[in-house]
């Protein structure tokens, strides 16, 4: 019976970027109560999940309060 292979654990990556950027970072991980690295995972998952919905040819579509649809336009 052949052995299983290690699952890869998490890789550590230092980023640089603006201060705004961290400034969003921080407040979005507050609101959330979770980690930086968790708000760096779900933008990646996100962002992901809608580059694959457009390659797919679909629409990305928000509706706001008022009812109105607005297209994203992802590039």
């Amino acid at each position: 019976m052949p052995a299983e292979k290690p699952r890869p654990g998490p890789v550590k990556t230092t980023l640089s970027l603006p201060e705004e950027a961290v400034s969003v970072m921080r407040e979005l991980a507050e609101e959330r109560n979770v980690s930086l690295a968790e708000v760096v995972r779900r933008a990646l998952t996100i962002e992901k999940f809608l580059t694959d919905a457009r390659k797919d040819g679909c629409r990305i579509l928000v509706e706001d309060p008022e009812k109105l649809i607005k297209e994203l336009i992802i590039f």
